[in-house]
C-alpha cells in the first residue's frame, strides 16, 4: 500500500484500553486513517504520576515506536488545578489553553518539523495549543462535543467553558470535526472555519447499515484524500 504521509493525533484520552465513547471514536479513526495508507503518530499526554508507566506501556503495545508519550510534571498539574479553580470560581468557566501545558505544544510543533506530518487532528477545544504553534501542516480539531456552558446547561462542570474561550479555542484550527450533524450546524453558525460531522463507527455497536464507503465520508473530513 502507498504511504500517503504522516498524521499527528494529538490527544490526552487513551486509545487502551478501548472504552465506549471518546477513547473509542479516536481508535476508530486512526484505524481507518491506518487503514487508508496514513503513518499515524500518536502524541498523548498523561496527567498520571504513578499509574504513568504502566498506561505508557499499554501505549506502547498499540502504538511502538510511532507513540509519543509525554508526561505532564507534578507543578504543570499543581498549576492545572489552581487555573481550574479559579476559573470556575470567577466565571463558571475553564480558561483557555487549560489543560494543555506549553511545554506539551511545544513537543508536537517539534514533532511537526521533525516527521514533515501533512496534518494534524487535535481531540478537545482545550488542547488546540498545539495548533497553535503546528506550521506548514492542515490543522483539524475534533470537538467530540459541544463544551460552551456546558455547566449551565448539564450542571456536568468537566471541562465546560464560555462560548467565547471555546470559539477562540477552534479558530487555531483549519477545519472542526463535529460528531453529529446537530453539533456541527451548531459550529456553522458561530464560525467562518469549515466545519464536518462525522461518523466513527465504533466497535461496541453494530450498524446494519454501515456500508464500506462510509469510510471515505471519514477519510475526507482530513480533506487528504
Amino acid at each position: 500500500m502507498e504511504n500517503l504521509g504522516s498524521i499527528i493525533v494529538v490527544s490526552d484520552v487513551a486509545t487502551m484500553p478501548v472504552h465506549p465513547g471518546s477513547a473509542a471514536c479516536i481508535d476508530s479513526y486512526c484505524t481507518l486513517l491506518l487503514e487508508a495508507g496514513y503513518t499515524v503518530q500518536f502524541s498523548y499526554l498523561s496527567w498520571r504520576s504513578r499509574a504513568g508507566f504502566e498506561e505508557e506501556k499499554l501505549l506502547r503495545s498499540q502504538w511502538g515506536d510511532h507513540l509519543a508519550f509525554f508526561r505532564a510534571t507534578t507543578l504543570e498539574n499543581l498549576w492545572r488545578k489552581f487555573e481550574k479553580r479559579i476559573g470556575l470560581k470567577v466565571n463558571r468557566a475553564h480558561p483557555l489553553d487549560h489543560g494543555c501545558p506549553s511545554r506539551f505544544s511545544r513537543y508536537v510543533r517539534f514533532q511537526c518539523r521533525t516527521i514533515r506530518s501533512k496534518a494534524v487532528i487535535v481531540n478537545y477545544w482545550w488542547l488546540t495549543r498545539c495548533l497553535n504553534l503546528a506550521t506548514d501542516v492542515r490543522k483539524l480539531v475534533f470537538t467530540h462535543d459541544i463544551f460552551a456552558d456546558r455547566l449551565q446547561r448539564t450542571g456536568d462542570s468537566w471541562m465546560s467553558t464560555t462560548s467565547a474561550i471555546e470559539l477562540r479555542a477552534l479558530s487555531r484550527a483549519d477545519c472542526v470535526l463535529a460528531i453529529q450533524e446537530t453539533e456541527a450546524e451548531y459550529f456553522r453558525q458561530r464560525t467562518s472555519l469549515s466545519v464536518l460531522s462525522t461518523f466513527c463507527p465504533l466497535p461496541f455497536l453494530e450498524h446494519e447499515s454501515f456500508e464500506r464507503e462510509e469510510y471515505s465520508a471519514i477519510l475526507r473530513w482530513t480533506q487528504l484524500s
